[in-house]
């Protein structure tokens, strides 16, 4: 295929991601001052680590934002198999670490530290771009469309599901059924698929006692208010608290005591005390922005791997904002999703820059 001549990158989503970027980078350092000068005796122990993810981030962007972006389709399965023998890794002794009660998600070679997840939904998601890319035919057809399409969403889930990662599987395959439907799938096989797969997931949360946990406090949350419950219910505190213009930049209260992971997961009850409905509404408005422009990007590209790669990234994204916020508002059960731009977490900054990289050449070449 003749490639189109390059143009210059979609600068409007440039700008709102921007602006998302900034004001992560202020949301954290309000969150973080206090907390750091506590445990660190510094009040730049967070930023400042943050601030390295975003530059080594920003490079990476600026790398992918040059390479075009047909290059993935042909570099999709070998990128695969890396980020999955990655994955396979975490379970050698010494060099999976476990941070988190159990779950095993970080990979540490020497004095670097990542989560290897972050990059499988960039690599599975270029996968699953060109696979339907290449089956376009067949994807309507149960036997070489549909099952095929469910194995290998179900072989990469049972790495992350053994880890255990659900939170993460979910992002994934909930990301890769509506690409799937975009890309011509039948609804009502998603719909089996959607139903199949809440099913197992509910089974294995009843077999891991601890996410079993979380489904039943997010259906009585009451239950537990000082177990299992206590982090959504300090949650659903620090947002009420901050009525509707917050208590000020910097004033949260509850982020030194009564929050967990008050500069991770938690992040938004944070920014909700300190800057209330105002600054909520404001935040998922630009996130909407976000999200329309870089659709919008998917819907202009020349071609159908390019459109299936621009909003499969968005997807990601979308449904990461979706789940971080909604486990804290109480619509969705707690899970350990960062929400992007804002949380704390190097992997995750540098997986988001490098993804938009790949987006912003497709927008290059807008049709």
């Amino acid at each position: 295929m003749q490639r189109r001549r390059s143009k210059h990158v979609d600068y409007v989503f440039v700008i709102i991601g921007g602006f998302l970027l900034v004001a992560g980078l202020f949301i954290l350092t309000s969150a973080s001052f206090g907390l750091a000068e506590l445990k660190f005796d510094t009040p730049y122990f967070y930023i400042s680590r943050q601030l390295t993810a975003v530059a080594i981030g920003l490079g990476a962007m600026f790398i992918a934002s040059k390479i075009h972006y047909r290059f993935w389709r042909k570099a999709a399965l070998p990128i695969l198999i890396f980020s999955v023998g990655l994955l396979l890794i975490l379970f050698i002794p010494k060099l999976g670490t476990d941070y988190n009660k159990g779950a095993v998600r970080w990979l540490s070679i020497g004095p670097i530290s990542f989560q290897p997840v972050e990059l499988v939904k960039i690599a599975f998601i270029i996968y699953i771009a060109a696979w339907l890319d290449a089956k376009k035919k067949e994807i309507k057809s149960f036997s070489h469309g549909f099952i095929p399409f469910i194995f290998i969403v179900s072989f990469v889930g049972l790495f992350l599901v053994l880890q255990p990662n659900i939170s993460s599987f979910i992002i994934i395959a909930g990301a890769s059924l509506i690409l799937y439907f975009i890309g011509g799938g039948k609804s009502a096989q998603i719909a089996g698929a959607v139903l199949l797969g809440g099913l197992l997931i509910v089974g294995f949360m009843y077999v891991v006692d601890y996410n079993f946990t979380r489904l039943l406090v997010f259906l009585h949350p009451e239950s537990d208010p000082l177990g299992s419950g206590y982090q959504i219910k300090q949650s659903l505190i620090a947002i009420g608290s901050g009525g509707i213009l917050g208590k000020g930049f910097g004033l949260s209260e509850l982020k030194y005591k009564h929050l967990p992971e008050p500069v991770g997961d938690s992040i938004f009850a944070v920014f909700s005390e300190e800057l209330g409905f105002t600054g909520n509404l404001t935040l998922i408005i630009l996130f909407l922005f976000f999200f329309w422009r870089g659709m919008l990007i998917a819907v202009r590209a020349p071609d159908r791997f390019g459109q299936l790669l621009a909003a499969g990234i968005m997807l990601i994204i979308l449904l990461q904002v979706v789940v971080n916020i909604g486990s804290f508002t109480g619509l969705l059960p707690i899970t350990g999703i960062p929400l992007p731009f804002i949380s704390y977490g190097r992997s995750a900054m540098v997986a988001l820059l490098g993804s938009l990289g790949i987006l912003l050449n497709i927008s290059r070449y807008a049709v």
